[in-house]
């Protein structure tokens, strides 16, 4: 979905959680309207902005951050498995001696 800030088209990508579309919704406070940006599967959704772009950009940005924490946790959850595997081998083999 495009998404036009400033007369600027920007793609709105899909959502991190469950990959369905996200448009923008907007909240009106007192004399202010506010935007976010929310997911029409699983209601995922930014934070309240008051302008459109900010919510665009943190929306867009959630795909990156989410990838990035899901391989660091990756990473960290085979180095405890090769760790483990290599204490209880130390075992084995030091038991045997």
């Amino acid at each position: 979905m495009l998404a036009k800030t400033q007369n600027v088209e920007l793609m709105i990508k899909a959502c991190p959680c469950c990959a369905g579309v996200a448009e923008f919704v907007d909240v009106k406070s007192s004399q202010i309207i506010l935007w976010q940006l929310a997911c029409n599967q699983c209601g995922l959704a930014t934070n309240l902005e008051d302008k459109k772009s900010t919510c665009l950009f943190a929306w867009n940005k959630r795909t990156r951050d989410s990838r990035i924490k899901v391989i660091g946790s990756l990473i960290i959850l085979a180095m405890l498995l090769i760790s483990s595997m290599a204490f209880v081998l130390g075992m084995m083999f030091s038991s045997t001696i």
